[in-house]
């Protein structure tokens, strides 16, 4: 495995990284960047390989799996730095999902990555929380690893690396069982326990990059094998909110928000509305739920009104969708609603992008 890398290293003495997941890979609970295990990774391999051009890209998001990474992993990772190598952690926040979906999105995930470059590189990344282990203790399955690793031994040449039993090694052996030595909150590590994950993983990289013969040529994975996945997620897409059809009082905002995107749509009054015309089973938005944001309410083709909440105390990144539908022409249209959520200063709506598949 990862014979591509070793010949990108060696042989071209360049590789583009990319990074993908959630809180844990977006280094939530770390001191700095660096200290979070995807620093101290992107630190080993401009050490270990001091010859080397390297580009990083770190397109994780807190509090988000496979099902919204499936729709931004194209426009937020590949279309910017078009990884050779790409790190993928989403097992924790994926956790007590159905098997199918995250199956789904996990293999979409793949076939997209392969699809755009046939010789890239996969790494599933398993991390441990106090509670997915209370989990397993109790003898539940963790299926959201048991549907990655299902992908990943399905499409073949992917390593998956197992660095949480590290934690939770460290925690039972060298601290009583307590996470709180090396966590901030029993999910997220500090500096010490994402040293411990970087160092699992190191050991890996080591295992299968240190004296691996370089190949004559690189491999191509783009010849992959009929889609098992009973939905197609592989056109997930995000579609930008200027292509919808509105009405007043929207305004397109040219910054991130919440740090994310490059633009943001927003309106705040009432009865607002803005209209998708799409081809697919399934549509929603990417949004930002914030601390003046209300309830909005959607619906397909003029079916019946669904109601949601995009109020959050602190700002975060989320996700609404619809269920499956036929595949076809389908009408997406939300609208803002009046009433607003206890401790809400506002009725507003933050999204970055429509997101379809």
């Amino acid at each position: 495995m990862l014979e591509n890398t070793v010949y990108r290293l060696k042989h071209d003495k360049k590789l583009s990284i990319g990074f993908i997941g959630g809180s844990i890979t977006e280094g939530c609970g770390a001191s700095s960047p660096k200290t979070s295990w995807v620093g101290r990774t992107c630190d080993w391999f401009t050490r270990t390989y001091p010859e080397a051009e390297f580009r990083f890209e770190n397109a994780a998001i807190g509090g988000t799996g496979s099902m919204l990474g499936v729709y931004r992993l194209e426009h937020e990772l590949l279309d910017k730095s078009d990884p050779d190598l790409v790190f993928v952690e989403f097992a924790v926040n994926d956790w007590s999902w159905p098997y199918d979906g995250i199956f789904s999105d996990m293999e979409a995930i793949v076939r997209k990555i392969r699809t755009r470059k046939p010789t890239a590189d996969i790494i599933f990344i398993y991390t441990a929380t106090l509670y997915t282990t209370q989990s397993l203790v109790a003898g539940c399955e963790m299926e959201s690893r048991s549907a990655h690793s299902a992908v990943a031994h399905y499409y073949g040449n992917i390593l998956c690396v197992e660095i949480g039993e590290a934690l939770r090694d460290a925690v039972y052996l060298h601290a009583g069982g307590d996470w709180l030595k090396y966590t901030q909150d029993n999910v997220h590590p500090n500096d010490e326990g994402y040293r411990i994950y970087a160092d699992a993983l190191t050991v890996q990289l080591e295992k299968y990059l240190g004296g691996a013969e370089v190949p004559a040529e690189l491999v191509s994975y783009g010849n992959m094998p009929p889609r098992l996945s009973k939905f197609d997620r592989t056109e997930a897409r995000m579609i930008d909110p200027s292509e919808a059809v509105m009405s007043d009082g929207w305004t397109i905002i040219n910054e991130p928000i919440c740090s994310k995107g490059t633009h943001y749509i927003r309106a705040d009054k009432p009865g607002a509305w803005i209209e998708l015309h799409f081809t697919g089973r399934r549509a929603g938005i990417y949004q930002a739920m914030t601390n003046d944001s209300g309830y909005f309410a959607y619906s397909i083709d003029g079916g019946p009104e669904k109601k949601d909440c995009s109020y959050t105390s602190a700002g975060q990144i989320a996700m609404c969708m619809t269920n499956e539908m036929e595949y076809g022409e389908h009408v997406y249209k939300l609208r803002i609603l009046e009433d607003k959520p206890e401790g809400s200063s506002g009725t507003s709506l933050n999204f970055i992008s429509f997101i379809v598949s």
